[in-house]
């Protein structure tokens, strides 16, 4: 009962472990109401209306992704060095400018190039609105994060999923209702976050500090470019696969891809907390390790589970994709260990200030991928794709540990 309660304590008080599953509950929450949204979606609006909705959204997520060119990672790595009105006023302005320029570019092009989608002015500068909404919301959580105050991060998320009570009052316009019920529960989240971050002694300024950016820049561009080495397979492959042996193996490998993805959650939301916790100066030999121990912990039934019961979980879509998908499911799986070293690793180069030489190493992994992808899929169909998956994050956990030997690491475990 003592060591019980012992280990009780120990989750409780840990900075590392509370902040790893608000970050979870946060991914978990996206994900469900996510699906029950756009389940709510298809009952209630036409083929067409979800069709454009889903344009607009994913234009949102779009420009999100672009415009946070690294200070996202930045404002995690330096909130304990710079003050937080600095950092925070400086971001603001940059990623707003960044964008206004590719929204306004966005917006144009569909305006004046594109009559396959055409709509009311209005609705184009709510859509121009909501690029600099939801850049700026996401900012936010970055800092709630990074103050390690993962709670809010997670209220944060769980106000946007407002949206499916929006959704239902404004059937009566169609495929914009859709959209406009995902404009106000962002509107609804970034005024709820603005009261919380004003709370919390944020002062607004329209100023930008040079220092900071002379300090950062560098940083947050080379942290932007990993993360985008880390994120893009999962959405060039469905792309590959169809052009390569066709939509129906396409559909197999992306439905594979998002049970094996919910895994993937896990190690993502712990290098994250690890990152913040040794960003604020924690141990970080002992942040590593309680990573290690939470991932395994968290992540091996969840493996177990899906090995025996994928090819009943699979069915559940239809019997081609347990006759198609079950082996490549097996394959990605394998994968997993590959995947969570990969991430911690990440981490602690963030934390160390280091990642130029890790960003050329993901670098050849993500070729590694698309060049075997082309190779030798056309040979072995669909599991071909999940050889080259093995192969390529297989490549970058071999070349990070023959880093991590010539640098002594693992005598060491890690250097501070």
């Amino acid at each position: 009962m003592n060591t019980i309660l012992k280990m009780i304590n120990f989750w409780a008080k840990s900075n590392l472990i509370r902040n790893s599953m608000y970050i979870l509950l946060s991914s978990f929450s996206i994900a469900a109401f996510g699906f029950f949204f756009w389940f709510i979606a298809a009952r209630y609006y036409s083929p067409e209306s979800v069709g454009i909705a889903t344009v607009m959204i994913s234009l949102i997520s779009l420009v999100v992704m672009i415009s946070k060119v690294g200070f996202d990672q930045s404002i995690i790595r330096n909130i304990s060095i710079f003050d937080k009105n600095i950092i925070i006023n400086t971001s603001s302005i940059v990623i707003l400018f960044i964008t206004l320029m590719i929204g306004s570019i966005l917006i144009s092009y569909y305006y004046y190039f594109n009559d396959s989608f055409q709509m009311p002015i209005f609705l184009y500068v709510i859509l121009l609105f909501l690029f600099l909404s939801s850049s700026l919301l996401s900012l936010y959580g970055n800092f709630f994060t990074a103050i390690r105050n993962s709670r809010l991060f997670f209220i944060q998320n769980f106000s946007l999923n407002s949206k499916i009570i929006f959704i239902f009052f404004l059937v009566p316009f169609k495929g914009y209702g859709i959209f406009l019920a995902y404009g106000l529960s962002i509107f609804l989240t970034l005024t709820l976050s603005y009261i919380w971050i004003k709370k919390l002694g944020y002062r607004p300024s329209i100023s930008i500090d040079r220092f900071f950016l002379k300090k950062t820049w560098k940083y947050s561009l080379l942290t932007y470019i990993g993360g985008l080495l880390i994120s893009v397979p999962g959405l060039i492959l469905p792309v590959l696969i169809i052009n390569i042996i066709g939509p129906e193996e396409s559909a197999y490998f992306f439905i594979v891809y998002s049970i094996v993805s919910l895994i993937y959650v896990i190690p993502n939301a712990i290098s994250i907390s690890l990152f913040v916790e040794g960003s604020h100066g924690e141990s970080l030999r002992e942040s590593t390790l309680k990573s290690i121990l939470i991932n395994i912990i968290l992540i091996s039934p969840i493996v177990i589970i899906l090995v025996v019961f994928g090819n009943s979980i699979l069915s559940l879509f239809g019997t081609e994709y347990s006759t198609n998908g079950y082996h490549l499911l097996i394959i990605m799986l394998l994968s997993t260990p590959f995947i969570v070293v990969n991430n911690i690793y990440f981490a602690v180069k963030k934390i160390q200030n280091n990642i130029g030489k890790l960003v050329v190493v993901y670098f050849i992994g993500f070729v590694t991928l698309i060049i075997s992808t082309i190779v030798i899929t056309p040979k072995l169909g669909i599991i071909g794709v999940g050889y080259s998956w093995f192969l390529s994050y297989g490549l970058i956990f071999l070349i990070i540990m023959i880093i991590m030997f010539k640098e002594g690491q693992f005598r060491h475990v890690y250097r501070y």
